[in-house]
């Protein structure tokens, strides 16, 4: 016969056998919910598998047009082939002492451009906004993104802007 220490050793108190239920109870739980799961994802298609088509589904491409930054020479080039609209990013009084020649003021700064001005610009077949820093202006990048936001297929940001087209002797004006 066994000792008595033995016999209480295997006897389990009501708590833990309490505890195991409530842990089987859980495990069985997490089971249902996964296999629930795995049910309604097939159902319903999981993300990136295959469509009812049997095509699998990429991710959201972007519908927005890029801006990139266009060098001097070719933006030169542009404006002799009056093949690209070129808009002046400054503020109105800085513009009318001086801007690219045939470039039309649009100070996003200041003022939103009108829908008649949109819709007027989104005709060009190109557009170069500019401003009068050499490195990242914060007016042109702006412009040119408002513009490409509208649905323009093809906007740059001119590298070096008004400073840089003066500095190469290209064609500048004053007034309006």
């Amino acid at each position: 016969m066994r000792p008595a220490a033995e016999r209480q050793e295997s006897v389990k108190s009501p708590s833990t056998t309490k505890r195991q239920s409530l842990g089987v109870d859980a495990a069985i739980l997490t089971l249902v919910g996964c296999a629930l799961g795995l049910v309604l994802g097939a159902a319903r298609g999981f993300p990136g598998g295959p469509t009812e088509e049997g095509v699998v589904c990429e991710g959201p491409t972007s519908a927005q047009p890029t801006v990139t930054w266009i060098p001097i020479a070719q933006a030169e080039r542009l404006h002799r082939e009056s093949s690209a609209l070129f808009l002046d990013a400054r503020d109105a009084t800085i513009f009318q002492r001086g801007h690219i020649t045939g470039a039309l003021n649009a100070p996003v700064a200041t003022q939103t451009p009108s829908p008649g001005q949109l819709a007027q610009w989104l005709q060009a077949p190109t557009i170069v906004a500019y401003c009068d820093t050499q490195g990242e202006c914060a007016h042109s990048t702006q412009l040119a993104e408002l513009m490409a936001e509208a649905g323009h297929p093809d906007v740059r940001v001119l590298e070096g802007g008004y400073p840089k087209w003066l500095a190469k002797s290209l064609p500048a004006e004053a007034g309006q």
